[in-house]
C-alpha cells in the first residue's frame, strides 16, 4: 500500500451541532494524490481521515411543522473507518462523531448492493448515502474502490422537528503546484440537484430533482474554469421514469481557480430554460475542486433556487466530472 501525502487545511469556524453538543476537535487534514494509487479508498483503509473542505458542501434545513426550506451554513465533514475495515464507517459532522455499523446498511432487493447507512434511532437519526459509486457504498470505503473523489449525502432528523440534508464532495485532491502546469482540460460528467418545496415540504414524496449532463473547461494557465448543465431532466426524486426533459441549459459561469485549487461560480439559466414551461430558476452557485494526481476529476456542491407549477423550491446538490480522454 502506498503512503499518502497530506497537509493541514484551515476549515471555517465549526458551529455547534443542532442537537446541542459542543464541537470536538477533528483531524482536519486534506489528503493529496501524488500518484494513481492515492485514492479515497486507500486513504481510508490506511487509517487516514478524509476531510472535505467546507466550501464543497451545500445543505438545507427543512422544518416539518411549517414545511419551509432554508439554506444552511457551511459545516465541516470528515470520514474514517474506525475499525480499519469496511463493516463500520464514522462521519464527523461539525465535530460530532457518528458511527454506522453493518446493521445500519440499507440493502437492496438483491441482498448484495447497498447504497448507504441509516440508523433506526430517533432524535437525531443520522443517515449516509453514496452518490458516486455505481457498485454501492462498499466501493466508497473499501480498497475495492478506486476513485479520487467521493460524493456523499448526509442527513439527520433533529430534535426540533427539523431535518438537515447536505451533499459533500471529498477525496484525494490535486496539489496546487501541479495544477499550474497542466494547460487545458475538458471534463464530462453529471449534476444532481434535489429540490425541496419551500412552504409545502412534507417528506420524500414532495421532493423533486433536476438532473443534467455537464461539460466543464479548465484553463489552468489562466486559472479559470467554466461549463454548462445540459440535457436537463425534471421530476419526482423517487423515480427516474417520472422525470421529463426540459429545454435550455444552465451556464456555469467562469470562476477563478484559487491558490488551493478550489473555485466558486454562478449558475445562470438561459432564456430557453426559463421558458420551457416545466421548471425555471433564478440561478445559484457551484463550488468545486480538483482530485487525482493530475486533476483527473473535478467535483463539488451546487445550491440553486427553482420554481415549478407555482411552487418555489430550494435546490441542493452536487456535480462530478472526469477528464474527457
Amino acid at each position: 500500500m502506498k503512503n499518502l501525502a497530506f497537509t493541514t487545511f484551515a476549515l471555517t469556524a465549526i458551529t455547534a451541532c443542532s442537537n446541542g453538543t459542543s464541537p470536538a476537535s477533528i483531524d482536519d487534514t486534506i489528503i493529496f494524490a501524488d500518484d494513481l494509487g492515492d485514492t479515497v479508498q486507500t486513504a481510508l483503509v490506511a487509517g487516514e481521515t478524509v476531510t472535505a473542505k467546507s466550501a464543497l458542501m451545500n445543505a438545507v434545513v427543512l422544518d416539518r411543522e411549517s414545511g419551509s426550506a432554508s439554506a444552511a451554513s457551511a459545516r465541516s465533514f470528515a470520514l474514517k473507518l474506525p475499525s480499519g475495515d469496511d463493516e463500520d464507517v464514522t462521519i464527523i459532522l461539525d465535530g460530532q462523531e457518528v458511527t454506522f455499523t453493518a446493521s445500519d446498511r440499507q440493502i437492496e432487493d438483491d441482498d448484495v448492493i447497498f447504497y448507504g447507512w441509516s440508523q433506526d434511532s430517533d432524535n437525531p437519526r443520522y443517515s449516509l448515502w453514496t452518490w458516486s459509486h455505481g457498485g454501492g457504498a462498499i466501493e466508497g470505503i473499501s480498497v475495492a474502490g478506486d476513485s479520487f473523489v467521493s460524493i456523499w449525502e448526509v442527513f439527520y432528523d433533529a430534535e426540533d422537528d427539523s431535518e438537515y440534508k447536505a451533499y459533500v464532495a471529498g477525496g484525494a485532491e490535486t496539489r496546487d503546484s501541479v495544477l499550474t502546469g497542466l494547460g487545458n482540460a475538458t471534463y464530462e460528467g453529471y449534476a444532481n440537484v434535489k429540490a425541496y418545496p419551500d412552504g409545502s415540504y412534507d417528506g420524500f414524496d414532495t421532493v423533486d430533482r433536476l438532473k443534467s449532463d455537464i461539460v466543464m473547461n479548465a484553463d489552468f494557465g489562466a486559472g479559470t474554469i467554466s461549463g454548462a448543465m445540459t440535457e436537463l431532466r425534471w421530476g419526482w426524486t423517487g423515480d427516474a421514469d417520472d422525470r421529463v426533459p426540459v429545454d435550455g441549459q444552465i451556464t456555469m459561469e467562469t470562476a477563478d481557480i484559487g491558490s488551493d485549487g478550489s473555485y466558486s461560480g454562478a449558475l445562470v439559466p438561459n432564456a430557453a430554460f426559463n421558458a420551457n414551461g416545466v421548471v425555471s430558476s433564478s440561478g445559484g452557485t457551484y463550488t468545486g475542486d480538483f482530485f487525482g494526481p493530475s486533476a483527473e476529476a473535478t467535483a463539488g456542491a451546487i445550491g440553486m433556487s427553482l420554481s415549478s407549477g407555482g411552487t418555489d423550491y430550494l435546490g441542493t446538490g452536487h456535480f462530478n466530472a472526469t477528464v474527457d480522454d
